[in-house]
């Protein structure tokens, strides 16, 4: 449905959304002065550079926090661990 024109077929969806997106594209390529050929071919390659710098933080803290979960690990182990004492 839509606000201004009422009910639409599922064609008139998709021509509405390939043209917003036509405009969305020419838009992104004049504000960064590159052609919608380069932004088509690079859409959905993410930059290594980028997949470090998204997932360095979270390795850090995993590996900052190690020494504290497996310490803590072993005591709640030791203290769980009750052995029956003389019981066969």
């Amino acid at each position: 449905m839509d606000a201004h024109r009422g009910p639409r077929s599922q064609k008139s969806a998709s021509e509405d959304l390939n043209t917003c997106l036509a405009a969305l594209l020419q838009q992104i390529a004049k504000s960064h002065g590159v052609s919608r050929t380069e932004i088509i071919e690079n859409f959905g390659h993410p930059s290594i550079a980028i997949a470090i710098g998204e997932q360095l933080p979270f390795v850090r803290f995993i590996c900052f926090c190690q020494p504290y979960w497996s310490k803590g690990c072993s005591a709640v182990i030791r203290r769980k661990m009750v052995w029956p004492s003389g019981s066969s």
